[in-house]
């Protein structure tokens, strides 16, 4: 069963996210921060998959995506950027910092769950 971290500041999105996912059968990490995500990364078993809001309190989530994706032990974990941020803009800066997709707020569940299957079979 494919787990799956999720991190968002949010408590409403990671609770919709856990029970969404469960209810897909994968396993999920929850994480309120990008810094607890790191930490929690760099210390424990590796999840099959990364799914990170963007604009976080501290450690931004395209600051944390960089981290991920510079760290060899790390950078094959395919991540998605969740954010309300839409515009073209914001999808080159998650590109730019590594992301392998990006799914806008609100979350269209269809589409976030064909974006983890495809990510998956990679």
């Amino acid at each position: 069963m494919p787990r799956i971290m999720v991190v968002d500041d949010e408590p409403d999105i990671r609770m919709v996210l856990l029970r969404m996912l469960k209810k897909r059968g994968y396993e999920v990490e929850l994480c309120e921060s990008a810094e607890e995500a790191i930490e929690r990364l760099r210390g424990g078993s590796l999840p099959d998959l990364i799914i990170m809001d963007l604009m976080m309190p501290g450690m931004s989530g395209t600051e944390a995506c960089r981290a991920i994706k510079s760290d060899a032990r790390l950078r094959g974990i395919p991540l998605i950027i969740l954010t309300v941020m839409s515009e073209p803009e914001a999808k080159e800066e998650s590109r730019d910092a590594g992301a392998d997709a990006h799914v806008d707020k609100p979350i269209n569940m269809a589409k976030l769950f064909a974006t983890i299957e495809a990510l998956l079979q990679k």
